[in-house]
């Protein structure tokens, strides 16, 4: 049985989507880049270290991974003590496209790097983000002397004599899932920026799910603004789209978004199906929800609907926002999908979002199922060779460090 429309209302309507927006991000991102796709942080210094010190700046150049947070922090400072780097006695500078906890300013983020890369220095936050990682996870303390510095990419690859360390990030996949798990403004925001901004977020989304571009309408990536529309169809065809794009890699809808019953973020108290996958929105004046709900289908399977998208106009009223539904600008579509079995696994990415136990969640009409567990899958740190040191000892051209 192929893919069929069980019910529409107004399907083809451009309706305000709040952050349905990140599924059109979603999709950008993967049809762009690959769900393994990983951001790259390069670590440089403009001196060689001698006896544990580079007598001069550390130069961080950014390569816009969006969920760089506190254990990324620790762990670019645990590979770069592990390559003899304890103190600068410089300058922290920052180039690039480099951010840290949801921060886009460079500065701020540069400062929140050098808070992390020294334990002497942390706050309660990084302090508790630090006890949920594995244990023997080293405690950095890694001195920074001088001020942060934002400086050009072209001035930063100018004075970068001495490369330490390349960090990578969690792959694009884990990433998705986290920013769709708890909505995530900023880190979709970053990722539309990469990807052109909200119009070409739209226009790429558009030809990749084969909609009319009238449609998906978008001014940014997260749905931030009524302006973002989007039409029951439009969002109905990008989680196919996105399924497309999963499916070769074992992975489907539930690896990249939140999953009733099992991941924590905005689905909380909501009364849905467990096993559901979806992507909710929320505006003062929009309030919408998108997704794949699992049904039983007797004892060898569940069968999949598709949510496209249902939004409700709200009127608030300023003290206790009281919402009454106006009937008008409601749009939703519901598609069955065919009948095929799969299965793949998946692991959580960052402790923030982490669960403590297994689930399995199978969409048999997708044509595949997830098995989810606990646990983080480590974002890894690449060490350069340190050039002209007796302590570099691998035969291979990086040395791989996961915290």
């Amino acid at each position: 049985m192929g893919n069929q429309v069980v019910a529409e209302n107004v399907g083809t309507t451009a309706l305000s989507a709040a952050s349905l927006t990140k599924i059109a991000t979603t999709l950008a991102a993967i049809s762009t880049w690959g769900v393994d796709h990983q951001f790259e942080t390069i670590v440089s210094a403009t001196a060689q270290p001698q006896n544990g010190v580079v007598t001069g700046d550390l130069i961080v150049q950014g390569g816009g991974d969006p969920f760089f947070v506190w254990e990324e922090a620790i762990a670019l400072a645990n590979a770069l003590q592990e390559m003899g780097v304890d103190r600068v006695t410089g300058n922290l500078v920052i180039a690039g496209n480099f951010a840290m906890n949801f921060q886009t300013d460079p500065a701020a983020s540069g400062r929140l790097l050098r808070q992390g890369m020294n334990s002497g220095a942390w706050n309660a936050e990084a302090s508790n983000q630090f006890a949920r990682l594995p244990q023997g996870t080293a405690r950095p303390n890694l001195r920074i002397d001088g001020d942060v510095r934002v400086v050009s990419l072209s001035e930063a690859q100018a004075r970068s004599i001495v490369p330490v360390v390349r960090h990578r990030s969690l792959p694009l996949s884990q990433i998705l899932k986290a920013m769709n798990s708890f909505s995530n403004n900023a880190m979709s925001e970053m990722l539309a920026v990469q990807l052109g901004g909200g119009a070409k977020v739209a226009q790429t989304v558009a030809q990749t799910a084969k909609v009319p571009p009238e449609e998906i309408q978008l001014i940014n990536g997260s749905g931030l603004g009524t302006e973002n529309r989007i039409s029951p169809r439009a969002v109905t065809a990008m989680l196919l789209a996105i399924q497309t794009y999963l499916q070769p890699q074992q992975l489907n809808v539930a690896d990249v978004f939140p999953v009733m019953g099992r991941d924590r973020g905005t689905l909380g108290r909501r009364q849905m199906p467990a096993g559901a996958a979806v992507k909710t929105g929320t505006l003062n004046e929009v309030s919408s929800l998108a997704g794949v709900i699992p049904s039983a289908r007797g004892q060898f399977g569940l069968r999949s609907s598709i949510v496209g998208l249902q939004i409700l106009s709200e009127l608030h009223r300023s003290a206790g926002f009281a919402a009454a539904a106006r009937p008008t600008g409601v749009g939703s579509r519901i598609d069955r999908a065919g009948d095929s079995t799969g299965e793949s696994r998946s692991t959580s990415g960052k402790s923030a979002w982490r669960t403590q136990s297994e689930s399995e969640v199978r969409f048999a009409g997708l044509g595949v199922g997830c098995r989810a567990s606990a646990g983080r899958r480590d974002a890894r740190s690449r060490v350069f060779p340190r050039l002209g040191t007796e302590n570099w000892r691998s035969p291979n051209p990086f040395l791989d460090t996961a915290r």
